[in-house]
């Protein structure tokens, strides 16, 4: 995906759609953004490039006491594309991203 650099820019995008969405804004009004930043960037270079640099909760508990279904998960997703496209990541990457994030669905929605 271009490495440490292209998931940083990924994140800061990808923060500044999710801080203005009605769906899912709301659930990060009171985050401390650099400390999420720095665990969605160690959690994404992870997923990406398969490095082991995350050190934060599994995802199922993080979003445990959120109550989120489907259609906040849709949005997720649409704005990570967004977000991927924003940063530069090629579209074959972009696709192969968003296939891996697809595949945290069920960890996230705790299904």
């Amino acid at each position: 995906m271009g490495g440490e650099p292209a998931v940083d820019l990924f994140v800061e995008k990808l923060h500044g759609l999710i801080a203005k969405d009605p769906d899912i804004g709301p659930f990060h009004k009171n985050v401390d953004w650099a400390k999420l930043h720095l665990h969605r960037k160690q959690f994404f270079i992870q997923m990406f490039g398969n490095l082991n640099v995350y050190q934060g909760k599994d995802l199922r508990t993080a979003h445990s006491d959120l109550k989120l279904n489907d259609k906040h998960f849709e949005a997720f997703m649409k704005l990570a594309k967004t977000a991927l496209s924003q940063a530069g990541v090629q579209p074959d990457l972009t696709e192969q991203a968003l296939m891996l994030l697809e595949g945290t669905r069920r960890e996230v929605l705790n299904k």
